[in-house]
């Protein structure tokens, strides 16, 4: 008989459902802010018009001056690229000290702070480009991590 034959023991269940649904979460947190841009930028931004109109004809903005210009939306983009690279710095250090599994716990607090800045940009009337450029960002923060 081998070593702990015939014992039989009921592990429980609960922390591998936990980390099934953070794994999924992560994957899942990543495509949604891979993929804002998208739906986002032509509700947010003016047409090549000069106006700010959607294909409803409707303004996301009270003001459409509020309007984000090409430059703008093409920035708000490509920072998400930008983020993922620095914080790739910043996961690697922290992976050496604090460990795989609590930097990627780290990384979600940028994450969730950059998608609170975009979703609440409108609400809260931060019609400013660089609350965009800074929650797109923090959100690309997630990918470098979700990569470890």
């Amino acid at each position: 008989m081998g070593f702990g034959a015939g014992i039989k023991q009921e592990a429980s269940k609960v922390p591998q459902i936990i980390a099934a649904f953070g794994a999924c979460f992560g994957a899942f947190g990543l495509g949604t802010a891979l993929a804002w841009t998208s739906p986002a930028l032509p509700v947010i931004s003016e047409n090549s018009d000069g106006e700010c109109a959607d294909e409803d004809g409707e303004c996301y903005w009270d003001n459409p001056n509020d309007a984000m210009t090409a430059d703008e939306a093409s920035w708000a983009t490509g920072l998400f690229s930008i983020g993922c690279v620095l914080s790739s710095l910043v996961t690697g250090i922290l992976m050496e000290y604090i460990g795989r599994k609590w930097t990627m716990i780290a990384m979600v607090v940028p994450f969730v702070a950059g998608w609170v800045i975009l979703t609440m940009a409108g609400p809260l009337e931060l019609t400013d480009a660089w609350w965009f450029y800074t929650g797109r960002l923090l959100t690309g923060s997630l990918q470098a991590s979700a990569n470890c």
